[in-house]
This record gives structure tokens, C-alpha cells and sequence, in this order.
């Protein structure tokens, strides 16, 4: 509460500036890391800060539609606003909406569907690793998955195990082998106590 000049208090009403501060804290860091991104030269980053920037935007747009349909929220007399052509406005931007709202669904959907593809990969990749390890003392630290690759990182004692035989059970499931690399790291073991 702030107080005035003369004496009386006026009371700020939260629920004015809570729009502003909500709308700010889900479209400035994206758009921010738009930016960065495009400075340091990773285009790839780039685009899915702004495909995200693009999604809050189109969200907050389709929430404040809905928001405004349940409390009953209408445009102006249509009468008054004939002599203007301003009856098509709504309309417009609807249809802009809705145009934004496909333009985003279609690139989430993809994008969503390659993401989902990758973990289920990366899954059979990390059971089929774990089916290759079981007789041996190695184990399996991680799967790291790259764009068109896969890393297998494994750790044990020397001599190391055979990667054929998890060449041949990764091609039977159907994985190219040829975008597979495996990093054997040896694990040494010393007792300090003799």
C-alpha cells in the first residue's frame, strides 16, 4: 500500500501487474536465448528457443480466447462498428490464431515423435548392452546420443569384452551399427591396505 499525498492510502491491486510479470517470465528467457544462441552460431539451439518462444506466445493467446469465452466477454455493438469494417477484425484474428497454432503444432509434433523414437532407442540400445555385460566384470557407464549416433560408454577391468557379439545383437534389433561407437575404459583395482 502506498500512501498519498494527503494521508489517505491506495491500495495496488496485485492481480493488475501478475498478467504483465507472467506473460514476461515465459517469453523473455526464450527470446533471450534466441538471441544468444544466434551470436555464438548454434542454429539448431536457436530454432527450438524459438519454436518454445513461439509456443508460449500462441498459448498465452488461446488461454486469454478462453478466458475471455467463459466469462462472457464479447466485442462491441456490431452496429457501431459497420461504418468502420471492424466486424472482420475478430474474425481475422481468429483465423491468425488458429494459422499459428497449426504452424506450431506441426514441428511439436515432429519434433516430439523424433524425441520419443531417440529414447526408445536409447533403450534397447542400454538392455541390449546390459544383456552383453551380464557374464563379464565391465559395465555399462551410459548411452550418449547424438544426432544420427550413439555412444556406449562401458568400464572394466582388462581384457575387455568382445564388441562383435554386441555388433551382432545391435544389428539383430535392427540398429545400424555403423552410427555406434563404444568407449572401453579400463578399470585398474589396488588395494591400499598391503
Amino acid at each position: 500500500m502506498n500512501a498519498s499525498p494527503g494521508g489517505e492510502r491506495n491500495t495496488v491491486d496485485i492481480s493488475d501487474t501478475l498478467p504483465g510479470v507472467t506473460i514476461a517470465i515465459s517469453l523473455v528467457p526464450p527470446l533471450s536465448v534466441v538471441g544468444v544462441t544466434l551470436e555464438s552460431g548454434a542454429y539448431a539451439q536457436a530454432g527450438g528457443a524459438a519454436l518454445l518462444f513461439l509456443t508460449d506466445v500462441a498459448a498465452i493467446l488461446v488461454t486469454g480466447i478462453v478466458v475471455m469465452g467463459i466469462y462472457g466477454v464479447r466485442a462491441p455493438d456490431r452496429s457501431a462498428s459497420a461504418a468502420t469494417g471492424a466486424e472482420k477484425m475478430p474474425r481475422r484474428a481468429l483465423i491468425t490464431i488458429i494459422t499459428m497454432v497449426i504452424a506450431i503444432g506441426i514441428p511439436l509434433t515432429l519434433a516430439t515423435i523424433a524425441s520419443t523414437s531417440a529414447a526408445l532407442r536409447t533403450g534397447q540400445v542400454q538392455q541390449i548392452t546390459r544383456d552383453w555385460l551380464s557374464d563379464t566384470e565391465s559395465e555399462m557407464l551410459g548411452v550418449t546420443t547424438g544426432t544420427d549416433s550413439l555412444k556406449i560408454r562401458v568400464t572394466g577391468p582388462d581384457p575387455a569384452p568382445s564388441t562383435i557379439e554386441l555388433a551382432k545383437a545391435l544389428s539383430e534389433a535392427g540398429i545400424d551399427v555403423e552410427d555406434v561407437e563404444v568407449e572401453l575404459i579400463p578399470s585398474i583395482t589396488r588395494s591400499l591396505g598391503s
